[in-house]
Order: C-alpha cells, then structure tokens, then sequence
C-alpha cells in the first residue's frame, strides 16, 4: 500500500523543489521576471547544522520500541551515521531569503501577488491530492 508519510516529510519536499536564482555577489533572489534584495538566514530544515536525518530512515515515524528493540540501530541513529547532506542548503547552514526591509513599494505589490498566486496553487494541487489520496485508500 501507499505510503505518504514519505512524500510529505518536509525534507523530501525540499529536495525537489525548485529554488529562486540566486546572486551572491549583488545578493539578490530573482522570481520569474521579479528581482528582489536578499539576506541570509539559518537554514530552518537541519537548523543550520547542514545535515539532517535520511527521511527514508525515519519518515515513517520512530518510536522508542524501535530503538529498545535495536540498540545498535539506536546508537547509530543518534550519533548521526544516517544523516545526509541538507536537502534544502546543500549542506551551506544558511539559505538566501528576501530581505522584507529593503523592499519597494512596487517590489511589496508585486511579490505579494505573486504569492497569492502560488497560494492558489498550492491549494488547487492539495485538492488535487486530497482525491488521489482519497481514490487510492478506495483502491482506484
């Protein structure tokens, strides 16, 4: 049967999606045809550590009856020889986000409405899986 706890952990998610062009040198995100100041903050996904656990190891959920049952699976969970590069900064600990203070006005009205677009978007695409989900726990 379907898994979906996998597809929706939020590293897996972050391992496929597509990030905005990025310019160090002028520190810039660029959004379609939008170009917009950035800064950087600490990547939330491994916390700025680079690393995180594989998701294919515990995106199904762990509970201590799996590591009382295998000590030795415990000790390596914990010491980190599952973990793998950051999906999301590449193991860099800090990503390129856009710098709210230095926006324009124009740039304020243009990046909101090109998040609400995405908004609905992303609601259309939930829908969308909410009824493949729903059609494959009726077997379809």
């Amino acid at each position: 049967m379907y898994n979906s706890s996998f597809d929706n952990d939020c590293r897996v998610r972050a391992k496929g999606k597509r990030r905005p062009q990025f310019d160090r040198q002028k520190m810039t995100l660029t959004l379609g045809t939008l170009i917009l100041p950035a800064k950087f903050k600490v990547c939330s996904l491994c916390e700025g550590k680079g690393t995180h656990t594989n998701p294919s190891i515990d995106s199904h959920g762990l509970s201590s009856d799996d590591f009382a049952e295998d000590p030795d699976f415990a000790e390596s969970y914990f010491s980190g020889q599952y973990d793998v590069q950051c999906y999301r900064c590449n193991g860099e600990r800090i990503i390129p986000v856009v710098d709210m203070q230095k926006l324009t006005n124009e740039q304020k009205t243009k990046l909101k409405a090109k998040r609400n677009k995405a908004a609905k978007r992303r609601r259309a695409d939930a829908e969308y899986n909410a009824m493949v989900q729903a059609e494959r726990r009726m077997g379809c």
